[in-house]
């Protein structure tokens, strides 16, 4: 577990493996506003690479991800639930705020089947585990266990 004064250096990306059909997202290290928007446009130009009529899964692991404040965090915040449920999934932090509803639909039938999210806090994932997962979508802290749970899926 990453302890408040462990410090990642910057790690972000997005990458579309066609050939596994799944979409990976790792962000990592104390992350600035510039950061987290190249980040962000990066996701874009990669989900824009899945072919339409396609099923995939996600891999979204944000293990040592600290945002440099609370604008760039709320930044970050939803643009994984929202692609999620622009591609049929009902993601799970949707539970976490009810008063703000999110509308599921599916984009070009592009449809995500699976999602495992990584992040460094355990009390947190093993409550986010415990409230918020479903056979479609876990939350994990090591990685590998994370893509271990994928291949199942």
């Amino acid at each position: 577990m990453q302890s408040d004064n462990e410090v990642y250096a910057f790690e972000g990306y997005t990458v579309w493996d066609d050939s596994k059909k799944m979409l990976t997202t790792r962000l990592s290290g104390i992350v600035t506003l510039a950061q987290v928007e190249e980040w962000i446009k990066q996701f874009n130009d990669e989900v824009h690479k899945i072919p339409n009529e396609t099923t995939s899964s996600m891999f979204s692991n944000i293990h040592g991800f600290k945002a440099i404040n609370i604008e760039v965090h709320k930044l970050f915040r939803d643009v994984v639930p929202r692609f999620l449920a622009a591609h049929g999934m009902l993601p799970g932090y949707a539970k976490l705020f009810p008063e703000h509803p999110v509308e599921v639909s599916i984009s070009q039938g592009k449809v995500v089947k699976a999602c495992a999210h990584v992040h460094h806090d355990e009390e947190k994932i093993t409550r986010y585990h415990n409230e918020l997962a479903t056979h479609y979508e876990d939350y994990f802290t090591r990685p590998e266990d994370a893509l271990e749970w994928l291949s199942s899926h």
